[in-house]
Order: C-alpha cells, then structure tokens, then sequence
C-alpha cells in the first residue's frame, strides 16, 4: 500500500523529469 502512494508522488514529479531524460536520451526506460 506505502509502495503505491510512494509511486503516485513520485510519479506526478518525476513524471516530468523521466519525460525530460527520455527525450535527451532518446530511450524508453
């Protein structure tokens, strides 16, 4: 359960920085 409110918060933050590495990498993680 402390998993899935973990991967909500990071995944609204770090949702835009995993977007950004993705587009100057150019690969899907």
């Amino acid at each position: 359960m402390v998993k899935i409110a973990v991967c909500g918060a990071a995944g609204r933050m770090g949702g835009r920085i995993i977007a950004a590495i993705k587009e100057a990498e150019g690969v899907e993680l």
